[in-house]
């Protein structure tokens, strides 16, 4: 389910551009001293990236929106009372925040290139194809 509208931003990095990133940053004159966000190529809606990753598995993404604000206070209510949950309230309520950074300075001082998200997850899901922890591709 998608909580709220599902419009915050997300900017997922593939694994293998944030360790390039972070290799880079390490062996780099110009990243002595500097930090860098490491994010993914561009920031998406949420919605945007459960259609993209569903699509990416061959499947038709069907998104069930659920209204923010009562689910959080549900769970509040529930961890009030100790009950066993597999999110917190806190974790639905970080649902409402953009987490979405520039990568300016790394693309400048690192070459740091992410690619594109639905790139990303077609080579994560060809990978897991491939070694069999995903089902074949239907033709």
């Amino acid at each position: 389910p998608i909580f709220g509208p599902g419009t915050n931003l997300w900017q997922p990095v593939y694994h293998e551009d944030c360790a390039r990133g972070v290799y880079e940053a390490l062996v780099r004159p110009a990243a002595v001293r500097r930090s860098y966000d490491l994010p993914g190529a561009t920031p998406l809606p949420y919605a945007t990236l459960v259609e993209t990753a569903a699509r990416a598995l061959g499947r038709e993404p069907r998104l069930v929106r659920l209204p923010l604000e009562p689910i959080r206070r549900a769970l509040a209510l529930a961890e009030s009372l100790r009950l066993p949950l597999p999110i917190k309230s806190e974790q639905v309520l970080r649902l409402r925040e953009d987490k979405a950074y520039p990568h300016d300075d790394a693309r400048r001082d690192l070459d740091y290139a992410p690619r594109p998200f639905a790139e990303g997850v077609a080579s994560e899901v060809a990978r897991l194809r491939e070694v069999r922890l995903l089902k074949p591709k239907n033709p």
